[in-house]
């Protein structure tokens, strides 16, 4: 809940070099939308997909959806 009502929270792990492309992705999406970038020391038993396709289809799907 957020300070003026209901909130989405979407967590994602992504690599350094994508940051760019998903915050264009977010502010395309939601140009008010709050995000936080933080710092990973650690991660196990992930899937990190080698094309960068897949987020460009969930947000796409997201937004058409609304």
């Amino acid at each position: 809940m957020g300070n003026t009502g209901a909130v989405k929270i979407i967590f994602t792990m992504i690599k350094r070099g994508d940051i760019p492309e998903v915050t264009e992705m977010i502010k395309c999406f939601n140009p008010k939308a709050f995000y936080s970038i933080e710092e990973v020391h650690s991660a196990s038993e992930g899937i990190f997909p080698t094309h960068r396709t897949t987020l460009s289809k969930f947000m796409k799907f997201e937004k058409e959806g609304k």
